[in-house]
């Protein structure tokens, strides 16, 4: 009778700890993520189970009671992994998972060695063990679509897409004045141009609300939470321009809209440019006029010139042009801001980069757009060198003379002096101290040079 007890005992304890089976699914080596296709980790007979695997580079996996090629029926029916998004596995600690549907899966870069994975059922949780993978420097790139803001679509590898180390640690990814359709751009943040470290976990998705030239920035925080670490800037900077005379709402036709919407300028006082056809300054019942005009003669024509620029970078100097023989008005916008032009010039305002935008408008021709991108420079100052003291004995006096570049003082024992300046010879030899120094006005540190001269006496040739 004890014996059978026993066995039966037995029988009791195999029932808690013993399950039919328990699965890693992911990447390679674990199945490519097929569910039905994961690895089947060795039953320890204590509520715990394992499997050894080597493992070099980034991987994903989870963990599953059994596996199915229906990922509803996996994910619903056996899978287990974090509760909240993408987890990063720490090495040789205890990791809590849990039956949680498809929300995520965990992350684990090895070095090539082998690791232990430990699942243990009866507490939820599992445990890697192996060596920890030192990170390489890491290279943050940003790839996404559409090709015209980040290059080749979704391309990790681009080098125009690098991301710059900024204060804080936070990394920018800055593209100016690109042509953008009203719509979206999507992306993600790339580690080491490899796609088994990217944020966030869904693409990010940012809208550009209407077609026009927008300056994008896109910040990553390494160090923020995971649904936290990626923000996108989309600023618009100007709307398109129209291409036709007269087709004041740009969808390149001339037709009652473009007479409907200079009616609502003029009810909101609105002047800007693109409303004022016949370029008299206003835009009023004459540019309704003009636009009739325009659709009761028909196509215009194309402009035969072009619109030029010239830059000078001594004083910040804009000279805008128009080649063609036609009168044209030309409207200029300096980043994304109507600017009026002085005899043609326009004058910047400090060193950096400036998107020019120019548009040369002409009764009964089409208009001509241009942008133009223009890079004021800081001038490096003049190079410097110390100042040169000759001196010069006669009979009764001693010459002394300082040479150098930009402004050059002289100075003898403290006290600023002519240059050249004469010291008299007396009857005892006797010591003065000489400074020169040198500056270019505004730029540029002074530099200097000192020396003690004896003064002959009269009588010492």
């Amino acid at each position: 009778m004890k014996k059978i007890i026993t066995i039966a005992a037995m029988a009791v304890m195999m029932a808690c700890y013993s399950h039919a089976a328990i699965y890693i699914v992911g990447n390679n080596p674990f199945g490519d993520w097929n569910p039905a296709q994961g690895v089947e980790m060795t039953d320890n007979g204590d509520g715990t189970y394992s499997y050894t695997a080597e493992i070099n580079g980034t991987i994903w996996f989870v963990f599953a009671d059994g596996l199915s090629s229906d990922w509803t029926v996996f994910n619903n029916d056996f899978r287990y992994g974090p509760a909240n998004g993408d987890e990063q596995v720490n090495f040789g600690t205890w990791t809590t998972t849990q039956k949680a549907g498809d929300h995520g899966a965990y992350r684990l870069t090895g070095s090539g060695e082998e690791y232990e994975f430990t699942f243990d059922l009866t507490n939820g949780r599992f445990m890697v063990n192996g060596d920890a993978f030192i990170d390489p420097p890491k290279v943050y790139t940003v790839a996404g679509a559409p090709d015209v803001l980040f290059g080749t679509e979704w391309d990790i590898n681009n080098p125009d897409n690098e991301m710059t180390e900024g204060a804080g640690g936070l990394y920018v990814w800055t593209k100016k004045s690109v042509n953008l359709k009203a719509g979206s751009i999507e992306f993600k943040v790339v580690a080491n141009h490899d796609w088994g470290q990217s944020w966030p976990n869904y693409n990010y998705v940012a809208e550009v609300p209407v077609d026009g030239l927008y300056d994008v920035t896109i910040t990553f925080d390494p160090k923020a939470d995971e649904d936290a670490n990626v923000s996108c800037s989309v600023v618009l900077k100007s709307a398109p321009q129209p291409t036709v005379y007269g087709d004041v709402n740009g969808d390149d036709e001339v037709n009652i809209a473009d007479i409907n919407s200079i009616v609502d300028a003029i009810f909101r006082d609105d002047n800007s440019a693109r409303f004022d056809v016949n370029g008299d300054g206003e835009v009023n019942v004459a540019d309704i006029s003009s636009v009739i005009d325009i659709i009761l003669r028909g196509t215009p024509k194309d402009l035969t010139g072009d619109i030029g620029l010239d830059f000078n970078d001594g004083d910040g100097s804009v000279y805008i042009y128009y080649t063609g023989d036609e009168l044209v008005t030309l409207t200029v916008y300096l980043d994304g801001v109507e600017t009026e032009l002085q005899d043609g010039f326009l004058w910047l305002g400090d060193y950096g980069e400036y998107t020019i935008e120019v548009i040369a408008r002409a009764r009964g021709y089409k208009n001509l757009y241009t942008a133009f991108t223009v890079n004021w420079e800081t001038p490096l100052p003049p190079p410097m060198y110390e100042p040169e003291i000759s001196i010069t004995v006669e009979d009764n006096d001693v010459i002394v003379r300082a040479t150098g570049q930009g402004e050059v003082r002289l100075y003898i024992d403290g006290v600023e002096v002519d240059n050249p300046c004469s010291l008299e010879r007396l009857e005892e030899d006797y010591v003065v101290s000489i400074v020169a120094t040198c500056q270019v006005e505004g730029i540029g540190p002074i530099f200097t040079s000192h020396m003690e001269y004896l003064v002959p006496a009269k009588d010492n040739p």
